[in-house]
């Protein structure tokens, strides 16, 4: 089978798994899942929701955000938005994801930093940035938190053809099989150390990332796996 065949059938499998997700997330009181690449209006969201939004998704951080990125609202039956998320496109050329991970948050931190998680090490090309994920509490007891995870990063092949996807998340999530129900294959406990901590930041992140083959293996494979674990989890 051709290159091109085969991302026909990947787009065929993400839509089928776009639309198995949005399926789920309304038998879990999920009314409405929408696209939005006004980011002054989720800096808004975001502050209601959490307090305010972090500098990978603010404008007066990140140029251009508009024509590279989106975010993902969810209402609940109510009208009210109880979810939502972000992802954003980088064009790395040459540069590893490693080598703009170390430039790229030294930049939004401050800070020195002396080394960065080595397992991107290989990825170049377009890559995007998974995060901004915040969920009202009412819905957090749902398991709702990695279906949209994984329907965001569905939407994001489908629209960019990404080399990788990756993003920052608390150490303890991953511990407890969070990065596995959000669909990623690939994590590393640290994502930098910092030879210099700049003030105000945790450095209890890990790092998880998907390549294009495992975003293509997760629509091939479906939702099943997923929701039988956070079945298992809810137990």
């Amino acid at each position: 089978m051709t290159r091109t065949k085969l991302r026909l059938q990947t787009n065929l499998d993400a839509c089928r798994f776009i639309a198995d997700g949005i399926r789920l997330a309304e038998a879990e009181g999920i009314n409405h899942i929408g696209l939005s690449n006004d980011f002054d209006k989720l800096k808004k969201v975001a502050t209601k929701l959490k307090g305010g939004v972090s500098e990978h998704f603010d404008p007066a951080y990140m140029d251009l955000l508009s024509e590279r990125a989106f975010w993902m609202h969810c209402r609940d039956d109510d009208g009210k938005i109880v979810a939502v998320q972000a992802m954003r496109k980088d064009e790395l050329g040459a540069t590893t994801l490693e080598e703009f991970l170390k430039a790229h948050l030294a930049r939004l931190n401050g800070g020195v930093i002396k080394s960065a998680a080595p397992g991107p090490r290989r990825i170049t090309g377009t890559v995007v940035y998974h995060g901004e994920m915040v969920l009202a509490k009412r819905v957090r007891a749902r398991q709702i938190g990695p279906l949209l995870a994984r329907i965001a990063q569905a939407i994001a092949l489908i629209e960019w053809k990404p080399n990788a996807v990756y993003g920052l998340t608390n150490r303890h999530l991953v511990l407890n099989g969070f990065r596995d129900r959000k669909g990623y294959v690939h994590g590393s406990p640290h994502v930098v150390e910092w030879q210099e901590l700049p003030p105000n930041y945790s450095p209890s992140y890990s790092l998880l990332w998907n390549e294009l083959e495992d975003l293509e293996h997760m629509m091939r494979l479906g939702h099943e796996v997923y929701v039988a674990d956070a079945e298992k989890q809810r137990k």
